[in-house]
């Protein structure tokens, strides 16, 4: 960072902080809240130094056609550079005030940039038209918004229809700050542009009148400012809320524990969405197989020590696996009804006895399993076909279909009966896991209440995280095991209802299938094994992390004794450093004392200044006025000359109307009067220019003036030789070269108005009468007299100056002498004050540059 970026923290007086900030809070809402330090200078507070560069630099300035103009990469650097420049006030956050000097050159070196180009910066005082205790309607506020291409207020009828003055100037400050920070990020790093945001905000926020309805709506209307119209519009009520604040600690923790036994509780309830949307045959399958499985939880639960709640629960789900598993056992209802849907099959198929074999079809991308009562029913169904079958009876072509019938509307029986039974198990479960989790919630619940330190807060977030992690983790697999399985039942079932309908066909493939699904189950129950070890593992790491919590709460209240101890010596160490404070507070008041007087001294001084330099406003603006007095009389001398030019030419042209009519009169006389007609023919035999003009042709005579008119427009020498008349009238000391100059310039002046005049004149009368009769004759070019070239080479024949002279009068100049020097930056000659004033009065340019001495823009009648 630059040097000039440096902020310089300086200490306070206290009896002028509170005594300053309360007037000047008052008095204006643009202007920082400032202090005085112990040497007489004004300082300011961090935030209000943030404020202070964001009113000067960022406000007034319409940002959209900024980054319209000088585009995106621009705006992206400015706000680099507006970041790191207030960053240096956040990293020194423990230190007091600033220099409000410091303020000055950073907010200068920030108007530089790029992005200011041609950028129009408008005075923040837009409401300076009301009073103070006036209202301000919401639709002018609305206008000033739309002008600046600011966000303008929402329409909702909780807000109000008219605002006070102060809020007014506040609110506009809030939009900018929106537009320039137009995303609402959370502070990531120290004073980083999130921050400065929040900081300046709050500071705007402070300068809210207490009694403001706005103070309520505030956060809604920056969130509404901030975000897009559209997604603003739909989301957002303008309910009262309260300005941002730092949360405490105790606030903190209960907040984790929330988002803690939220997030559990939704997993739970995405759980059980899942088991009820799943089919009814998934339940079936693992019962049979998880009974192992339980057996191993009881032992499990039985050497931890758990409540004996929770054994009876595994009790009665261990009891109803086994009753799920008793058709299976006893009836064989399932293997019974596929037998008979074989036998159908069969006869239907080949019904003289033979087996034909068709094509395999194997499904080499299936790995789902079976229930175990379809199993059964394969296996005592692929028994029955190897036997040989000599007591089935033929069936007709018109049976089969009622008895297919028949048979899959007691097979789909058979599995709703089987979906009712997994449902009970799958009650059973989660209610064993509700349980658990209930005890998990207790105790995290104990926990969140007890725990204040950081370190201890930070191991148990730890600890948190890691567990539901693993639960989750857990969760995760356990439901891609269920939609493995899910999709496994669908897939059986297609080819269950696939070879139902075609087992007639496909009779002899029936074992290859078999042998098929045979070695998916088998693959099933290995899968099935390797979730419920894991869950048995991430259920024991959970028993783990509950220890830890019970060794983290024995440490917990170690510390606390720890800090009541630390605590009493803090007491004694903050009662040692109130009598220093005492000391100090009395050498500050002495010091007061002398600022004070100090501050009387400052006072007289600037009342002084003040009445100086009022009285040199008064003699500067007496000599203005005398020099626009010549010069307004000059202009009007000047002006009168003109227009005597002008009555000339127009008595010069109705002379020639005149002329032009009596020869007319002439030509209609000519039978008359013989002898004038031979003297007419004589005069206009006679060589001349008013000859040569009959003679020629109206379409040539028009494009020569017309080139005339052209070259005299593109001339430059005509420029050049009224600079040399300037230079030589500004140059000179001598009275007769002034009054030569001033001669040779309005004569020059007229001889080009009157060549132009003339030439347009021949033009027009040519372009109406289409003949050069009544043309005048056209004069010399127009040049500069031999009389003033003369002076002129006199005038060069003397001395230039040298360094230390003055440019006018070519004399040395002293340093008791008062000097002028060129305003512009190529020129930048100095002169006496005196010949300056001299050469202005003839002409307000610069000798050398000729260039005007004055601003145009405020002297517009010396130009």
């Amino acid at each position: 960072m630059n040097s000039y970026n440096s902020p310089i923290f300086k200490n306070v007086i206290p009896d002028f902080v509170g005594r300053i900030n309360e007037t000047n809070a008052k008095k204006n809402v643009y202007s920082p809240i400032t202090t005085i330090g112990r040497k007489g200078e004004f300082l300011l507070k961090l935030r209000e130094s943030a404020l202070y560069i964001f009113n000067n630099v960022i406000c007034g300035v319409d940002w959209k056609t900024a980054i319209r103009e000088n585009g995106i990469a621009d705006y992206l650097n400015f706000r680099k550079t507006f970041e790191d420049t207030l960053k240096p006030l956040f990293c020194e956050w423990e230190m007091s005030h600033l220099d409000k000097n410091w303020h000055d050159e950073i907010i200068t070196n920030l108007r530089k940039h790029k992005i200011f180009e041609n950028q129009r910066r408008a005075n923040l005082n837009f409401f300076e038209d009301f009073a103070e205790d006036s209202l301000v309607p919401t639709a002018h506020f609305k206008e000033q918004c739309e002008a600046f291409n600011l966000p303008p207020m929402p329409h909702l009828g909780s807000l109000p229809d008219a605002m006070l003055v102060v809020e007014a100037k506040v609110l506009i400050l809030v939009v900018w700050t929106c537009q320039f920070y137009p995303r609402l990020d959370a502070p990531k790093e120290q004073g980083d542009s999130a921050m400065q945001r929040e900081v300046i905000r709050n500071a705007m926020f402070l300068r809210m009148p207490m009694e403001s309805k706005f103070r309520k709506q505030f956060t809604n209307l920056i969130a509404y400012w901030s975000e897009t119209r559209a997604s603003v519009r739909r989301t957002m009520t303008l309910e009262p809320t309260e300005p941002a604040r730092k949360p405490s600690q105790l606030e903190l923790e209960e907040e984790a524990s929330r988002n803690l036994i939220r997030a559990v509780v939704l997993e739970k309830k995405k759980q059980k969405k899942e088991k009820r949307n799943a089919n009814g045959a998934e339940v079936s399958v693992a019962t049979a197989k998880r009974e192992d499985d339980v057996k191993d939880v009881e032992s499990s639960r039985e050497s931890s020590g758990k409540s004996s709640k929770s054994l009876k629960v595994q009790e009665e789900a261990t009891k109803k696996m086994e009753k799920g598993q008793e058709p299976n056992k006893d009836g064989k209802g399932g293997a019974q009804l596929l037998k008979k849907l074989d036998n159908i099959s069969g006869s239907s198929a080949n019904p003289n006895g033979l087996s034909k074999k068709s094509e395999k079809l194997p499904n080499p991308g299936y790995e789902g399993p079976r229930s175990s009562a379809t199993n059964e029913s394969f296996r005592s169904s692929s028994t029955s076909n190897s036997e040989p079958c000599s007591s089935q009876k033929s069936l007709s072509k018109d049976e089969i279909p009622v008895k297919k019938q028949n048979l899959m509307i007691e097979l789909m029986e058979y599995v709703k009966q089987l979906c009712e039974e997994n449902e009970t198990l799958k009650s059973k479960i989660e209610e064993r896991r509700e349980e658990d989790s209930n005890t998990l919630r207790k105790a995290k619940k104990e926990l969140g209440k007890e725990e204040k330190t950081d370190k201890l807060e930070q191991n148990r977030k730890s600890s948190l995280e890691i567990m539901e992690k693993n639960l989750i983790e857990a969760e995760k697999q356990r439901d891609v095991a269920n939609q493995k399985l899910r999709k496994a039942e669908e897939k059986l079932r297609k080819e269950i209802g696939f070879n139902v309908e075609m087992g007639y066909q496909l009779r002899g493939e029936k074992k290859d299938l078999e042998i098929m699904i045979r070695e998916k189950e088998l693959a099933l129950e290995e899968t099935v094994k390797e979730w419920t070890e894991r869950w048995n593992v991430e259920r024991y790491q959970v028993e783990q992390a509950q220890k830890k919590t019970a060794k983290l709460e024995q440490d917990w209240k170690l510390s606390f004794e720890f800090m009541e101890k630390n605590q009493i010596e803090a007491e004694e160490q903050r009662d040692v450093a109130n009598e220093k404070l005492r000391k100090t507070e009395e050498e500050l008041r002495e010091q007061i004392a002398i600022s004070r007087n100090l501050e009387q001294q400052l006072k007289e001084a600037n009342m002084a200044l003040t009445a100086m330099n009022k009285e040199k406003d008064r003699a500067v603006e007496a000599k203005e006025r005398a020099v626009v007095r010549e010069w307004t009389e000059r202009w009007n001398v000047e002006r009168y000359q003109v227009e005597l030019a002008q009555k000339k030419i127009t008595e010069v042209e109705s002379k020639v109307r005149q002329l032009t009519r009596e020869k007319e009169k002439l030509l209609e006389k000519q039978s008359e009067n013989l002898h004038l007609q031979n003297r007419t023919q004589e005069l206009s035999n006679q060589p001349g220019p008013s000859s040569q003009q009959v003679s020629e042709d109206p379409n040539v005579y028009l494009e020569r003036i017309q080139k005339m008119l052209a070259n005299l427009n593109r001339d430059d020498s005509i420029e050049e030789k009224r600079i040399r008349i300037s230079r030589l009238l500004t140059g000179t000391d001598s009275a007769e070269t002034r009054e030569i100059c001033v001669l040779e310039e309005d004569l020059f002046d007229a001889s080009v108005t009157m060549y132009r005049d003339i030439l347009n004149f021949n033009k027009y009368k040519v372009q109406q009468t289409q003949c050069t009769a009544e043309c005048q004759t056209i004069p010399i070019y127009p040049d500069l007299s031999k009389r003033f070239l003369n002076l002129e080479k006199k005038e060069k024949g003397k001395a230039m100056f040298e360094e230390g002279e003055c440019a006018v009068c070519f004399e040395k100049m002293e340093d008791f002498e008062e000097t002028r020097t060129c305003p512009h930056e190529k020129c930048s000659l100095v002169y006496h004050a005196k010949c300056i004033q001299k050469s202005v009065e003839n002409k307000a340019v610069c000798p050398y540059c000729q260039k005007p001495y004055y601003d145009v823009q405020e002297f517009p009648d010396l130009a």
